[in-house]
């Protein structure tokens, strides 16, 4: 409890909504409530920034009472390091991932899809965060890929999280997708 009170009231504020944001967007798929999906990945996110914010209070307490060791607060500064390596490397690819050549198939996929209208409902958005993975392989000049993509679909009647599989052959230089859950 006496380390709680040490920390700030902004990094308790991040680390709770985070965790708020995580537990409704899981209640939100289970119980059926279509709106704001999103809050799962950014429960996620704001989680990783509230460690962020956890080990520097950390930190400066250690600093101001000196209970910490030198080892300690090295091994502390080094977690700090690597979570915002962590987060900024995630930022990048999320950000990558919406820009690509796989996510503008994918999306004219989505809307085009007669299967998941009648499933979903008139497609009104396809979710602005994707995840997933993107390979592009380059043999003597001849690209072959392959990609994974997670996005949130919001149609008039539900909302459906669909994993979607792209190819990219040597002989079209396109993306296709392949297969979709």
């Amino acid at each position: 409890m006496h380390k709680i009170r040490q920390l700030s009231l902004f990094t308790i504020t991040t680390l709770i909504s985070g965790v708020i944001l995580i537990i409704y967007g899981y209640f939100s798929r289970f119980f059926s409530v279509y709106y704001f999906w999103e809050s799962l990945t950014i429960g996620w996110v704001i989680i990783f920034v509230g460690f962020i914010l956890f080990l520097l209070n950390i930190l400066n307490y250690s600093y101001s009472d000196l209970k910490i060791n030198k080892l300690k607060r090295i091994l502390i500064k080094f977690g700090i390091s690597i979570l915002i390596f962590v987060l900024c490397i995630q930022m990048a690819l999320m950000i990558i991932l919406n820009l690509s050549d796989a996510k503008k198939v994918a999306n004219d996929f989505i809307v085009k899809n007669d299967k998941l209208e009648k499933e979903l409902g008139h497609i009104n958005e396809v979710g602005i965060i994707t995840m997933g993975s993107i390979n592009i392989h380059n043999n003597n000049g001849v690209y072959n890929g392959s990609a994974i993509l997670h996005i949130i679909v919001k149609g008039e009647n539900k909302f459906k999280d669909i994993k979607i599989y792209l190819n990219k052959s040597s002989y079209d230089s396109s993306w296709k997708v392949v297969n979709f859950k």
